[in-house]
């Protein structure tokens, strides 16, 4: 998989050390021109020079059905369920996140240091952990609960 393939699409960065990145792209209109797997799995580690280290990989702790999903969205005439991932969150050591000033959303572009986590919401609300050294995302969304 190459990132060019992501051209012109909306992104968030979080800058790494020795001048690496996490780059998290998500659709620009609604029209997407990558697979339905390279949609789903739109997080990369690049190193200085925009080489790929990683791309992402989920790890859905049992909480999607993809099969199912994918079923759903090819009987609507879709070639499968489409849930990118659609910001980078970092987390500091003392539990806080640096927010846009403006409007309290996640940074553009945010910058990681040693203790912080990363985390990234799917365009279905689920909630993962990115493990930066690994490249996987792990669902950490609490199971939900009926309200009564």
């Amino acid at each position: 998989m190459s990132v060019e393939d992501f051209e012109g699409w909306r992104y968030c960065t979080v800058l790494l050390p020795e001048e690496e990145r996490l780059v998290c792209y998500f659709f620009r209109n609604g029209e997407s021109q990558v697979s339905c797997y390279d949609e789903n799995h739109n997080v990369f580690r690049l190193d200085r020079d925009g080489n790929v280290i990683w791309q992402v990989q989920r790890d859905e702790q049992g909480k999607l059905n993809w099969e199912a999903m994918d079923e759903h969205a090819r009987v609507r005439g879709e070639d499968g369920a489409r849930e990118p991932f659609t910001k980078l969150l970092v987390v500091q050591p003392d539990g806080t996140r640096r927010r846009n000033p403006k409007d309290g959303s996640a940074l553009d572009v945010d910058e990681w240091v040693p203790g912080c986590k990363v985390f990234s919401d799917s365009a279905d609300g689920q909630i993962y952990e990115i493990d930066i050294e690994a490249g996987v995302a792990r669902n950490v969304t609490p199971h939900r609960q009926r309200r009564w």
